[in-house]
């Protein structure tokens, strides 16, 4: 057994602590434990206690846990146990216990599911009409004199343009020879069509164990 200024310390489960009043003898069954929290002074057995490298003991029991050993250990002690513990023939204040529930839940992972995306294609025929212009000419005799030159015009679809000569008379005047007529058609005589590649994404869900899931997935005891 390791003596040293932390042998008599005592760490009770959940992080209470105490001190013995003596450390234990070899042939000893039962130590007496003070709490630091001002509780009465609580007669344990021997076997209860674990020492660790530190020389400081180690007690599996929660505070609430404690004074009913400590009251059971107290009732089979025999009178010279009695004496060696500290009581002798004093009267002895016997702790009321009351056990509570401490409830603890935790999150398990019971299956997991895999999304996988794929791409699919499909072929889709696109008709798109095409259009070419077609100029017509067409001379229309004029004939006549005229003041002055006038800029070509539009009527419509046609585009008139004015052709003038000179000619010599008495005088000098300006003769209209004749018009262009120039009219644009818009025709459409053929339809190409073209072959396009066009994607589209599907989604599958699969669901599966979670002993089974990528990774190595399992159990948890603490949330994610």
């Amino acid at each position: 057994m390791i003596e040293n200024e932390n042998s008599r310390i005592v760490v009770g489960e959940g992080g209470w602590r105490g001190r013995l009043d003596s450390l234990p003898a070899r042939d000893a069954e039962y130590v007496v434990l003070r709490p630091e929290d001002g509780g009465p002074a609580l007669t344990l057995p021997v076997h209860l206690l674990r020492q660790g490298e530190n020389g400081t003991f180690h007690l599996p029991l929660v505070r609430s846990a404690v004074a009913a050993h400590a009251q059971e250990a107290g009732s089979g002690m025999t009178g010279a146990a009695t004496a060696a513990a500290g009581f002798g023939g004093e009267r002895i204040t016997v702790p009321v216990i009351e056990e509570s529930v401490e409830i603890h839940k935790r999150v398990v992972e019971t299956s997991g599911i895999r999304i996988v995306k794929t791409v699919t294609e499909r072929e889709e025929i696109i008709e798109e009409p095409l259009g070419r212009e077609q100029v017509e000419v067409t001379r229309v005799p004029a004939g006549r004199i005229v003041e002055a030159a006038v800029a070509p015009r539009q009527e419509g679809d046609t585009l008139i343009i004015p052709i003038y000569e000179e000619r010599l008379v008495v005088q000098k005047q300006l003769f209209l020879i004749e018009e262009l007529h120039v009219t644009r058609n818009r025709i459409v005589d053929r339809r190409e069509q073209q072959t396009v590649t066009l994607r589209r994404e599907e989604v599958a869900v699969e669901r599966f164990p979670i002993d089974s899931a990528p990774g190595g997935i399992g159990d948890s005891d603490t949330p994610r």
